[in-house]
């Protein structure tokens, strides 16, 4: 015997003995299994597909970042509210927050996403990259991440640390170190080619990120001319560049 719920309209309609297509249907069988053990995962006398949920949910989480980044690129963090979101996807509140603890949870999984994306992009960097043009590249995978997503709420070394909870944010602390070490690596790499010493520590490559994102910021701010953020930018590499390494 069962009971199937079509969904239709975002709301279930309960209908009995029908047979709906998998992936648009939640589908309860009542009865004791034939083999409960291999059968039924929740428990004795009770098995249940899931059929509609799933994929419905990966879809609408998916649509979820992306409004999110569309209201961060058009309004920066005041305009990514959870109210919003929720009206741009077509989707209730309580939804929202069952996907999401709210809005620095939605932006912790965007900016670890990115991160990823980063380190991926690192990582592919040709071998015989010269050092500046190493840095210069790091600089500006910052600054189009600026551009992006904007700037964490909390300070990026303060993430770098631990000190928020959460997997999300767990996450998101876990990615950013490993974008940094990647970095290091790179940028030592390079300049142990060129005859040189990269002067790594705990805080330089926070230091590089932070310039980075510095400039960034003082171009939106002051609606800067993109010809003039490539100057500063690169003026930013040469002063890093001879500050940061030395003779071996």
């Amino acid at each position: 015997m069962a009971t199937v719920w079509p969904i239709s309209n975002g709301r279930p309609k309960i209908r009995s003995g029908a047979n709906t297509s998998p992936g648009r249907a939640l589908v309860i069988t009542c009865g004791v299994p034939s083999n409960p053990r291999s059968s039924c995962p929740i428990g004795w006398g009770a098995q249940c597909y899931l059929r509609h949920m799933v994929g419905d949910r990966s879809q609408r989480r998916r649509d979820v970042l992306e409004t999110s980044t569309n209201l961060l690129h058009e309004g920066g963090w005041a305009a990514l509210t959870m109210r919003e979101i929720a009206a741009r996807t077509g989707v209730s509140a309580g939804a929202l927050y069952q996907w999401f603890d709210g809005k620095d949870e939605i932006y912790a999984e965007l900016f670890t996403a990115r991160l990823n994306r980063g380190i991926a992009q690192f990582d592919a960097m040709p071998d015989d990259l010269p050092f500046d043009d190493v840095l210069a590249s790091m600089l500006r995978w910052v600054q189009t991440t600026w551009i992006t997503l904007g700037r964490w709420q909390l300070d990026c070394s303060e993430i770098a640390r631990g000190r928020e909870p959460g997997p999300a944010r767990s996450a998101l602390s876990e990615a950013y170190r490993h974008i940094l070490e990647v970095g290091s690596v790179k940028l030592q790499a390079a300049a142990e080619r060129e005859g040189r010493r990269f002067l790594d520590d705990l805080d330089t490559m926070h230091m590089i990120w932070g310039i980075a994102a510095g400039i960034a910021q003082r171009a939106e701010i002051i609606q800067m001319e993109t010809e003039r953020v490539d100057q500063i930018m690169e003026r930013a590499v040469r002063s890093l560049s001879a500050g940061l390494t030395e003779s071996a």
